[in-house]
C-alpha cells in the first residue's frame, strides 16, 4: 500500500511483532504512535464493553472470526484507522508464546478531514 490509496491519505503503518514493518508519509518511523496503537488495541475490548460480550456470546457458539478488529481514533483536522488482522504467517505481538490474539498484523492510516469532500 503506498501514500494516498485512500481518500486523503496523510501516511500508513504497517506493525507486525510489535515493531514496525513499514511505514510511508506521515507516520514514516512514528515509533511513538505505533507503541500507543498497542496499547489501545489490548484495552480496547473492555472499553466497548458490548462488543466484548458480543464476542464472547459468538466464541461460545463457535461462530469465531468476528473479534475486535477495527478502531478509528478522530481529531479535528485528521483520523487514524487502525485495522487488525490475523497474520498468515503468525506474527507475534508481544513476544513470548503465541496466541490467536498475538498473530495480528496491524495497519494504521492516518488521513486528513474531512475526507468526503
Amino acid at each position: 500500500m503506498s501514500v494516498g490509496i485512500l481518500p486523503k491519505q496523510l501516511g500508513y503503518m504497517l506493525i507486525q511483532d510489535g515493531a514496525i514493518a513499514k511505514s510511508e508519509g506521515d507516520l514514516v518511523n512514528a515509533e511513538r504512535l505505533a507503541t500507543v496503537v498497542l496499547r489501545m488495541i489490548a484495552v480496547g475490548p473492555f472499553f466497548a464493553p458490548s462488543v466484548a460480550q458480543a464476542n464472547a456470546q459468538l466464541n461460545a457458539s463457535g461462530d469465531e472470526g468476528n473479534e475486535f478488529n477495527r478502531l478509528t481514533v478522530l481529531f479535528s483536522d485528521h483520523q487514524y484507522d487502525i485495522v487488525i488482522g490475523n497474520s498468515a504467517g503468525g506474527i507475534s505481538i508481544g513476544g513470548g508464546r503465541q496466541t490467536q490474539h498475538q498473530k495480528q498484523t496491524i495497519h494504521v492510516v492516518k488521513r486528513t478531514l474531512p475526507i468526503s469532500e
